[in-house]
This record gives C-alpha cells, structure tokens and sequence, in this order.
C-alpha cells in the first residue's frame, strides 16, 4: 500500500503542476535602449562639438538618425554613458567631423 502512496502523490503533484496558469510573457527589453536624441542631448549636455549641428544646419539628430538608418551604428550606448567629450572617441562610431 505505501508503495501506491507515493507515486499517487508524485503523479497528483504533476497533475497540479500542469494545471497552473501559464506565466505572462517576459517583455523584451530592445538591445538598444536609448536613443539619438539622448546621445545628442548628452554630448551637448557635456559641452561635446558632436552634439551641435553641422556647418550645413544637419542637428545632431538627424545626422545620427540617418546614420543608423544607412546601417552604420553609432554606438548611441557608450556615447550616453561616456563621461567626458574624450571618451566618445572610445566608442565605434561613424566620425562627424573628419
């Protein structure tokens, strides 16, 4: 008899198991977080010529929106996260003023 008991339990336990909502979806997080915006913003924020627009009037945004566009990254992350104008050179970028 309590070698019935047992696999009774494991099998009820499963059965319970599967019966139990399925958990909500995990809402992927895109890799790329942040934005031209806020690379613009925070290289102008940082007193950077990167973040001021070009000689021909082209913001920082839109050269960098178009940019990605083209398929060239500009490493949007590391320049949000550089803490001087120095070290958004460190990032791989496409160079606005070569």
């Amino acid at each position: 008899m309590d070698r019935l008991i047992l696999p009774l339990l494991f099998s009820m336990g499963l059965s319970l198991g599967l019966c139990l909502p399925e958990p909500p979806p995990i809402e992927k997080v895109p890799r790329e977080t942040w934005k031209c915006a806020d690379a613009c913003k925070h290289l102008r924020d940082l007193g950077c010529p990167e973040g001021q627009p070009l000689a021909d009037g082209t913001s920082c945004t839109t050269w960098c929106e178009k940019t990605e566009r083209a398929g060239m990254p500009v490493g949007v992350q590391c320049i949000v996260a550089a803490p001087d104008c120095n070290s958004i050179y460190t990032c791989e970028r496409p160079r606005r003023f070569e």
